[in-house]
C-alpha cells in the first residue's frame, strides 16, 4: 500500500510540474510575441517618420530644381512639367522594381523577426 501511495504522489507531482512548465512556456511565448510586435511597430513608426522627412526634402528639392530649370528653359510651366516627368519615371522605376525593393525586403524583415529563434537559443546551439 505504501508503494501505491508513493506512485500516486509522484504522479501528482509530475502533473503539477508539467502544468508549471506549460504555463512558463506560454508566458515566454507571450513575452516573445510582445517583443516582436514592439520591434515591428517601432520599425513601422520609424518608416512613417522617415517617409514624412523624405517627402518634405523632396518637396524642397523639387522646387529648387524647378527654379534651376526655369533659368535653363525660360518657362516655369515647362520646368514643372520636366520635374513631374522625372517623378513619373521614378514611380515607373519603383513599380518595375517593386518585388526586389519592397516585397522581398519586407518579407525578409518579417520572416527573420517572427521565424528566427531567440538569440539565447542560437548561442546555446553554437
Amino acid at each position: 500500500m505504501f508503494s501505491s501511495d508513493h506512485k500516486i504522489a509522484d504522479l501528482v507531482k509530475l502533473v503539477h510540474e508539467t502544468r508549471d512548465y506549460v504555463n512558463q512556456r506560454l508566458e515566454v511565448g507571450r513575452f516573445d510575441l510582445t517583443a516582436k510586435l514592439i520591434a515591428l511597430l517601432s520599425a513601422l513608426c520609424l518608416g512613417v517618420v522617415l517617409l514624412i522627412i523624405v517627402a518634405a526634402c523632396l518637396l524642397f528639392l523639387s522646387l529648387s530644381l524647378v527654379e534651376v530649370l526655369d533659368g535653363v528653359v525660360r518657362s516655369r510651366a515647362a520646368a514643372y512639367l520636366i520635374v513631374g516627368a522625372l517623378y513619373l519615371l521614378l514611380a515607373l522605376l519603383c513599380y518595375v522594381l517593386r518585388k526586389p525593393l519592397i516585397y522581398d525586403t519586407m518579407a525578409n524583415f518579417i520572416g527573420h523577426l517572427f521565424l528566427d529563434g531567440h538569440p539565447k537559443e542560437k548561442e546555446e546551439e553554437a
